[in-house]
């Protein structure tokens, strides 16, 4: 195993350690943010801003992107990293 590779298998055994919920919480929620402010700032472009990012539209979309976030990209990572993890500790 390299280096990287072990310096891998340190880390996810602790992030395994705190919980699958912990991990999809923190990197689903940052990754919906900013997958939520990339889209935000491109609208400011295009005539779409005031039906999509009104007041009460804003949270919800927000919201939306997190939940996405969480349920998507951190049970995808998670799952990932959990196979790269099995491959190296076999």
């Amino acid at each position: 195993m390299t280096e990287k590779e072990t310096k891998f298998v340190a880390y996810w055994e602790i992030v395994m350690h705190r919980g699958r919920l912990r991990y999809a919480l923190l990197h689903g929620s940052i990754f919906g943010f900013l997958i939520f402010l990339f889209t935000f700032i491109f609208s400011l472009l295009d005539d779409s801003y005031d039906k999509m990012f009104a007041i009460p539209n804003i949270f919800a979309t927000l919201l939306i992107f997190i939940i996405g976030g969480i349920i998507f990209e951190g049970g995808y990572t998670w799952f990932m990293n959990t196979k790269k993890y099995r491959r190296l500790t076999s």
